[in-house]
């Protein structure tokens, strides 16, 4: 079955395994369809997996314009200690950390004509400078 998904291109559970060790820079044991060390193998794919995510979770925030608040409250990838706050509190932060709140700079984007973003900028954001 391996060689078929080799020779033939299947798309299926064998082809996903292939496609991603070979992503992770691991295709030569999908060749050899061997590993010495299975105990360090799945540690080396889970810290490779994991570093993956983290450059493209970090290219994203550093250049994404909707993350630009975000990435001011963000630096890592970790669990945020305010998500323990009762309900009342954590709801309107994640909305202001997540953009998915009611304010002019974020609503004034669905708005037709599309406001700019330094006209979004709402009286209450000016004064507190």
């Amino acid at each position: 079955m391996l060689g078929d998904v080799q020779r033939f291109n299947y798309k299926n559970w064998a082809s996903a395994v292939r496609d991603m060790l070979q992503g992770l820079g691991y295709g030569q044991f999908w060749l050899d369809q061997h590993v010495e060390n299975e105990k360090w193998f799945l540690c080396s794919i889970e810290q490779r997996m994991k570093d993956q995510y983290a450059q493209h979770w970090h290219n994203f925030i550093n250049t994404s314009r909707k993350a630009l608040y975000y990435m001011q409250f963000k630096e890592n990838i970790s669990y945020e200690s305010y998500l323990d706050l009762p309900i009342q509190i954590r709801i309107p932060l994640s909305q202001f950390r997540c953009c998915s709140h009611g304010l002019l700079v974020e609503s004034g984007r669905w708005m037709r004509p599309i406001i700019p973003y330094e006209q979004r900028l709402s009286t209450l954001q000016y004064e507190s400078y």
